[in-house]
């Protein structure tokens, strides 16, 4: 089958063996694969204990053939899900890529290629919005809310009944998804701006964009803070603020109940630009720019 693997110029696309699912696995025909900030990591070796890590996390396709013990799923059913353990030497930008079963869930009615926009970005705002545990009626601000993380956890917590503050980069206020109550631009001063909407400071922080600081200086006292990178450089005094950062894991029940509202039109998805697998190294230059208004998406 073909793959994309990492390459001194950038990623490539190679022939390689077809990968087989082990017991509890199932392997899926790739019909569509994100390119997200993590693959780009990966290429770049960012992540040294991964530098022979595969590409590619997220999928949507079609279940191809299951190992022993999986009787949840079928072939022939359409699935999207994401792996979250890398050590396999081909990830999903490939024409095949297995996954653990309780990774992957069905997602019938969706467009694959929309829907391979889903997994990893909305699994991660479902999941820091778990660890954040504000209540209803509580503010957060959600940076980098018109992008891939950002929009998808701006959505999920105004269906949690939090009243939601938008930072996004300036000129992006109209890939804010529907139902925010405030939009910022991340301009120079910008969390004062959000202090003089949101007296004393939100409740919460789910920092999306990875702004460390300024963000921070937005939560009120004893607020909630979290973000997708694990290492900022986070300022002395804190005001007792709980400070976490979050590492998304497979989960097919919290799978399963994105996929329902996606197919409810309760999820709202992204513009997508395609790019084909043969044409890899363009879409990873793509996906590196900042600020554009389209996931970046590969189909084989």
């Amino acid at each position: 089958m073909r793959a994309a693997t990492r390459g001194t110029g950038g990623p490539a696309v190679v022939e390689v063996p077809a990968p087989a699912p082990a017991a509890g696995q199932v392997r899926i025909a790739v019909a569509a694969a994100a390119v997200n900030p993590v693959d780009l990591a990966t290429q770049d070796a960012l992540f040294g204990e991964l530098a022979s890590a595969g590409l590619g996390w997220d999928v949507a396709g079609t279940v191809d053939a299951v190992g022993a013990g999986v009787d949840r799923l079928a072939p022939g059913d359409a699935v999207f899900g994401f792996r979250d353990r890398l050590s396999a030497p081909t990830g999903s930008h490939a024409e095949l890529v297995v996954l653990d079963a309780a990774a992957v869930a069905a997602a019938p009615g969706l467009d694959p290629v929309r829907a391979a926009t889903v997994p990893l970005n909305a699994t991660t705002g479902w999941q820091g919005l778990d660890r954040l545990d504000l209540a209803a009626g509580d503010t957060i601000l959600v940076t980098g809310a018109a992008g891939a993380v950002g929009r998808f956890t701006s959505t999920l917590a105004r269906r949690r009944g939090l009243r939601v503050v938008a930072a996004v980069r300036p000129g992006s206020t109209d890939r804010v998804p529907a139902g925010v109550e405030q939009v910022v631009e991340t301009a120079p001063g910008w969390p004062d701006a959000v202090r003089a909407r949101i007296p004393g400071g939100v409740d919460g922080v789910l920092d999306a964009a990875g702004l460390g600081a300024p963000a921070l200086d937005a939560l009120r006292a004893g607020g909630r803070y979290l973000s997708v990178q694990p290492l900022l450089p986070l300022p002395a005094a804190l005001r007792g603020t709980h400070v976490a950062a979050v590492a998304a894991y497979s989960d097919a029940t919290v799978l399963t109940e994105l996929a329902k509202l996606a197919v409810a039109g309760e999820l709202e998805l992204p513009p997508v630009q395609r790019f084909p697998l043969s044409e890899v190294a363009a879409a990873y230059r793509r996906a590196a720019q900042p600020g554009r208004p389209t996931a970046v998406v590969l189909v084989p």
